[in-house]
């Protein structure tokens, strides 16, 4: 019986193993090149895209915030904002170490050709870098960020 898509069913999509063209798991045929899909390959395909996806949309995230942080000691010393920049510092100072723990934890052993991988784990090392800098600065008086 073949399968029909609904609106609970869910569509993921993979890359075609023969042409590299995205495909969804829905499909039996590649419809570029017409290859033949196992079903249970599509799937597994499927969800290592959906995995890397996410990967590299969290590590975007810590990037946004990471700038955000920086916005945010600047908006301190604007009359009237200032209070928004203190404590949207503060709630960051904490969230991006929290974020940058939880991408390492999850995505560290993810092995993959998508080409966008090495730059969202690169982005994830160069923001570490710079909050263990922070931290290090601060921790020895050089980088003084008192609320008032």
């Amino acid at each position: 019986m073949p399968q029909t898509l609904n609106l609970t069913s869910e569509v993921q999509v993979f890359p075609c193993p023969n042409c590299g063209q995205t495909i969804n798991t829905s499909m039996q045929s590649c419809r570029f090149c017409g290859a033949l899909l196992d079903r249970d390959a599509s799937l597994q395909a499927a969800n290592e895209t959906s995995r890397v996806s996410k990967a590299v949309s969290d590590a975007s995230y810590v990037r946004i915030l990471a700038g955000v942080a920086i916005g945010f000691i600047f908006l301190r010393f604007l009359p009237f904002v200032g209070l928004i920049g203190i404590f949207g510092f503060a709630f960051l100072e904490i969230a991006i170490p929290v974020l940058l723990i939880r991408w390492w934890v999850r995505y560290r052993g993810l092995q993959t050709t998508d080409p966008d991988f090495p730059r969202a784990k690169k982005t994830v090392v160069l923001t570490a870098a710079g909050v263990v800098l922070f931290f290090v600065l601060r921790i020895t008086k050089i980088v003084v960020i008192s609320p008032f």
